[in-house]
């Protein structure tokens, strides 16, 4: 079964850890950590275990049920209303692309991401929740954004850099 427990831990538990881990930081001690994860019935073990187990599983599954139910447990964990479009598939998509180009040129996404956008990079993170969700479920939004994507590039690939700068 696709979605059975790994190390005991539920997608639903992983995905909750997992959003609970990223709110602790980068400066979070051991202690704190243990203290966090024992919130959700584990210790640093079993949540590693499970992170690398749920990893193995995504990466083998080819229909998207664990990606989407890891999205959708995610979303939920931050908050995110999941059910309500949060921009267009177009916007979206642009928002993408445009990042992937920025970070290509070495430019400050974040940045970009405000001044461009007017949003930030967890706007973002947002957005992604609900459309990594529908593109996971549903291959018909893929040859959109097949064509979405190609438009972008178009206007993104090599934003900002002057026709006659050589590096």
């Amino acid at each position: 079964n696709l979605l059975a427990p790994v190390s005991g831990v539920t997608v639903e538990a992983w995905a909750s850890a997992a959003v609970a881990m990223s709110k602790l930081g980068m400066s979070a001690t051991v202690a704190q950590v243990g203290q966090l994860l024992a919130q959700y019935g584990m210790d640093r073990a079993t949540y590693d275990a499970a992170q690398n187990g749920w990893m193995m599983k995504m990466q083998g599954d080819t229909t998207g049920a664990i990606a989407a139910k890891y999205a959708a447990a995610f979303a939920t964990a931050q908050g995110v209303d999941t059910t309500r479009e949060p921009c267009s598939f177009e916007y979206y998509v642009e928002i993408m692309v445009a990042q992937e180009a920025w970070a290509a040129q070495g430019m400050d996404v974040n940045a970009m991401l405000q001044s461009t956008f007017g949003i930030t990079a967890i706007d973002y993170s947002n957005h992604s929740q609900y459309w990594s969700t529908k593109m996971a479920t549903d291959p018909a939004i893929w040859q959109q954004y097949d064509q979405l994507r190609a438009r972008f590039l178009a206007k993104y690939a090599g934003a900002g850099q002057d026709s006659d700068l050589t590096l």
